[in-house]
């Protein structure tokens, strides 16, 4: 009798199952419906190791994949052509891949590639999105996951991230100090716990990872740059009128990551400024040499 009073406690895993299979039964149907086979836009792997053979062109709207690692499957959208080149964007805490970077990704494509190409990959964290939710709830070192995942790419790709807010920066430099590896990281309002969803269609999104998620939110607590691969470079991102994190801007430089701060007046501009931001990082401007500056965009 307990046990079946456990099973029926709302929020439960079961309750989770009973939505995600409701919400990839409506994904599916969509695909039917609009003539695509969703087979073809998704990859069961084992332990995130892909082929890295099967790379096809995703235009500059994007593809939905889903990627199995370690048992858990992780949804992204992928848009762009091959490339050696890859950007990877981690959205805020209660949003998703789609809601928050959908709108930018086309511009990410058109306005913000290098010269041989780009490939974005825009991941629905664990509870986000199209990606399921463990019964503890978003794990809080999802960066192992991320990296698993990026290490079935082929080996010769370089990765560059985005990172939404406090959590995801957490998740980016992690994920980083794990491969050992120098990356180029664009950090958008690292001061930011809760979700910003002023001038966003992310109700949705916000009510969803209330019922589903059993996390609780870290605050404002340091973020671990500590022991960052040599030749890390950082663009910090605010809006006028944020609080800056000072002490992560210190603590980035004395671990000799150059650090770029800019700024952008306000959220209707914001996505315009962020593509400026990356067509200069991935050209190797901005934060790419020693010295750190403070640019408004």
């Amino acid at each position: 009798m307990a046990g079946a009073a456990a099973r029926a406690k709302p929020g439960g895993w079961s309750a989770r199952l009973q939505m995600y299979v409701v919400i990839m039964g409506a994904y599916y149907a969509y695909k039917a419906w609009k003539g695509g086979d969703p087979a073809s836009d998704s990859r069961a792997t084992s332990g995130g190791k892909a082929s890295g053979q099967d790379c096809k062109d995703a235009g500059k709207d994007g593809k939905r994949r889903f990627t199995k690692v370690d048992g858990l499957w992780l949804s992204s959208l992928e848009a762009g052509g091959c490339s050696d080149i890859q950007l990877l964007l981690l959205h805020q805490t209660a949003l998703s891949a789609e809601t928050e970077f959908g709108s930018m990704i086309p511009q990410l494509i058109t306005k913000a590639a290098p010269a041989g190409g780009l490939q974005v990959l825009a991941l629905d964290r664990p509870c986000h999105g199209y990606s399921p939710c463990p019964e503890g709830g978003e794990p809080e070192d999802a960066s192992g996951l991320f990296g698993r995942l990026l290490a079935g790419r082929p080996a010769s790709q370089q990765f560059a991230y985005l990172a939404s807010g406090r959590e995801a920066a957490r998740h980016a430099f992690a994920t980083v100090q794990r491969r050992r590896t120098a990356a180029r990281m664009l950090l958008l309002r690292p001061q930011l716990v809760a979700a910003d969803i002023k001038g966003r269609k992310a109700a949705v999104d916000a009510a969803r990872w209330a019922v589903l998620s059993s996390s609780k939110e870290r605050g404002l607590e340091s973020l671990d740059v500590v022991k960052m691969p040599r030749g890390c470079t950082a663009t910090l991102i605010y809006l006028e009128g944020d609080q800056e994190d000072d002490a992560l801007k210190t603590a980035l430089e004395d671990d000799d990551v150059a650090v770029e701060v800019r700024y952008v007046d306000s959220l209707e501009e914001l996505d315009a400024g962020i593509v400026s931001a990356v067509s200069d990082m991935l050209a190797g401007d901005g934060a790419a040499t020693e010295e750190s500056s403070d640019e408004e965009v």
